[in-house]
């Protein structure tokens, strides 16, 4: 048995960008709003440039979100188990994080440790006018708490491509009826450059394990 790690990184990282802006820009709403011949209706946006994005979890997905981040101009806070150096990021612990950024987006792996690693208590430090992206595991976020959190105002939007069950989605899922909230049905890693990366890497660990 061997992995085919790493075919994702780009992919992943680039999704967690797009959904960043989506809730900025209000594209969803906009499309809407533009089909229904809706011209007063128009939704202003915020932009990305200038904010402070906090990033969990420093592995290859979080540090090319961070240099992605970088190139919009942001400042970038980074919380992981293990600091690390990476140019263009100030690593805080996570209370620090959760209070002081725009935007905070997970990319920490799915284990004992991790598992509820954002609950309500997590919410509760965050702006009001703050997001939340999630494209690593489904239960590093308690749902219920983000459902809440959304309903409440505790934060201003959330856009999540990994859920508690998947696939299908419960249908009672706390999710369904929560404002504000993009939900993908984990297609982080599904580009045709991924797919091609992930074809290259199992080639070569055949060819590995025969020579």
């Amino acid at each position: 048995v061997k992995n085919a790690a790493g075919y994702s990184t780009e992919a992943v990282a680039e999704l967690a960008i797009a959904l960043m802006i989506d809730l900025y820009r209000k594209v969803l709403e906009n499309d809407t709003i533009t089909r229904q011949c809706n011209r007063k209706g128009i939704m202003p946006g915020r932009e990305i440039g200038g904010k402070t994005i906090g990033i969990i979890g420093m592995g290859n997905i979080g540090q090319r979100v961070a240099k992605l981040a970088n190139a919009f101009g942001c400042k970038v806070l980074a919380w992981n188990r293990t600091p690390k150096k990476v140019e263009g990021v100030t690593f805080v612990d996570k209370e620090t994080l959760l209070k002081e950024s725009d935007i905070v987006t997970l990319h920490i792996a799915l284990n004992a440790d991790t598992r509820d690693f954002i609950t309500a208590k997590d919410f509760a430090l965050m702006k009001p006018s703050a997001l939340m992206v999630n494209t690593a595991r489904g239960p590093v976020v308690n749902e219920q708490a983000l459902a809440d959190a959304l309903k409440e105002g505790k934060i201003a939007g959330a856009a999540t491509d990994v859920y508690s069950t998947e696939p299908p989605l419960q249908p009672n899922n706390p999710l369904f009826e929560a404002p504000n909230l993009i939900m993908l049905p984990h297609i982080g890693f599904a580009t045709e450059e991924a797919f091609v990366l992930r074809l290259g890497i199992v080639v070569r660990n055949v060819e590995e394990f025969l020579s």
